[in-house]
């Protein structure tokens, strides 16, 4: 994960650190911004989301699963907002795509807090694919947050689903309404089928849609079409052909 401590750490002592800081969080910080009654419910719901990284945010189905009304579901999503341990990702949308679904997904802020709280760590996530491709999804959005909140022109990330299945886990959209999406795949290999998202939104929007990437464990910057293209996570960094 992202947290300097967590990196300079190792086994145990990085387990300490996790579970300290949540403790903290929800202990100290949480009492800061609000009057909750019982925290342990807000920890129940930060495991739960956890679970769901990268996800639909439903819920129903975490009031069901977790035996707490919708408001008090929605509102202690605000409070972990609010304490930078989640993060919500509003939908994208546009009179040139319909049936497009109107549900945010929900990401953990961290993924390193996100391997604590599932209990998993690399070797886990090497044989977990579901876990990976989560991990990778929730590495690949905040990172993007965070590289949007440096620029001068302002950008708004957004995701992309409709009710066909397809979908873009990252619309960066500008002010001139110029968009790029971005879809993240923890594999070393990409192919035509991971760019169906990004081929609806292209053939949709025209020229308003400046590129489609998929970034992906690969090593070498593959062009898949009109304006669409696979990129190597690090990338995200740094230009290479």
């Amino acid at each position: 994960g992202g947290y300097p401590e967590a990196q300079e750490r190792s086994g145990r002592r990085r387990l300490q650190f996790f579970e300290s800081y949540i403790e903290t969080m929800l202990q100290r910080d949480l009492g800061s911004i609000a009057q909750v009654h019982d925290r342990a419910n807000v920890r129940r719901l930060l495991q739960a989301l956890a679970a769901v990284s990268g996800s639909l945010l439903n819920y129903s189905g975490l009031s069901r699963d977790l035996g707490l009304p919708v408001t008090t579901l929605r509102a202690h999503c605000d409070l972990l907002e609010t304490l930078f341990l989640i993060r919500r990702v509003t939908p994208w949308y546009s009179n040139q795509l319909s049936r497009v679904v109107k549900t945010p997904k929900v990401y953990v802020s961290d993924t390193g807090l996100l391997a604590h709280l599932l209990g998993i760590d690399e070797s886990g996530l090497e044989r977990d694919d579901a876990a990976l491709g989560s991990a990778f999804e929730t590495f690949v959005v905040m990172e993007l947050l965070r590289q949007s909140a440096w620029q001068d022109d302002p950008v708004t990330l957004h995701h992309y689903r409709d009710k066909d299945g397809r979908e873009v886990d990252a619309i960066l959209e500008r002010r001139d309404r110029s968009v790029i999406g971005i879809e993240a795949k923890a594999a070393a290999s990409v192919a035509q089928s991971d760019f169906r998202g990004l081929t609806r939104m292209r053939d949709a929007l025209g020229e308003r849609f400046k590129a489609g990437a998929v970034l992906y464990t690969g090593e070498n910057t593959v062009v898949f079409g009109d304006r669409l293209v696979a990129i190597p996570l690090e990338g995200m960094w740094t230009a290479r052909a």
